[in-house]
């Protein structure tokens, strides 16, 4: 099978906190996570339909200060699928990843 991902994986074992508007918050772990999105394992999977339009996301490390905007692109039984979402600086100078 060829291999069709864009970054390489890295295991990574962090608690998180996703905050959706319809959702509300949801709590997971992050099992691997790539230069391109992570894999966060979650108890209750959210009903959301990726790609159409309810799948945006904010995600907080549990010990940490940032918030990244992602988006969902997969569900699984265990967990979600999420990738960062490019956001326009406000100066028009390109973009934040």
């Amino acid at each position: 099978m060829v291999e069709r991902r864009l970054h390489e994986r890295q295991l990574v074992d962090a608690r998180v906190r996703l905050y959706h508007p319809v959702h509300g918050p949801l709590d997971g772990m992050i099992r691997d996570m790539s230069g391109g999105g992570v894999f966060i394992s979650l108890e209750e999977i959210p009903e959301i339909h990726p790609g159409n339009g309810d799948g945006r996301f904010e995600l907080k490390l549990m010990n940490m200060d940032v918030i990244f905007d992602m988006e969902c692109i997969r569900l699984t039984n265990d967990g979600i699928v999420l990738i960062f979402v490019e956001e326009e600086l406000e100066d028009g100078a390109g973009t934040l990843q």
